[in-house]
């Protein structure tokens, strides 16, 4: 994702096995203020590297202004 700098992204993370979860509650994107989101990237290993990529974001399926989703995330 682009988060911006006051979104909070990474205030809350878990990780599972080959899954990181990724809060960032002040996120903006759907419109409505603080609304939040959770993003879900899944670790990828090619020979030595080792890299996150981002499988998938939520957002609020009805945003509220400062719902704080991704406040926890574990």
């Amino acid at each position: 994702p682009g988060p911006l700098a006051d979104d909070l992204f990474g205030i809350d993370v878990a990780l599972e096995s080959t899954t990181l979860l990724v809060g960032a509650s002040l996120d903006d994107a759907t419109g409505a203020s603080d609304c939040g989101s959770i993003s879900f990237f899944d670790r990828q290993v090619t020979g030595s590297s080792v890299s996150w990529v981002l499988n998938v974001q939520l957002f609020p399926s009805a945003p509220q202004v400062n719902g704080w989703l991704g406040h926890d995330v574990c």
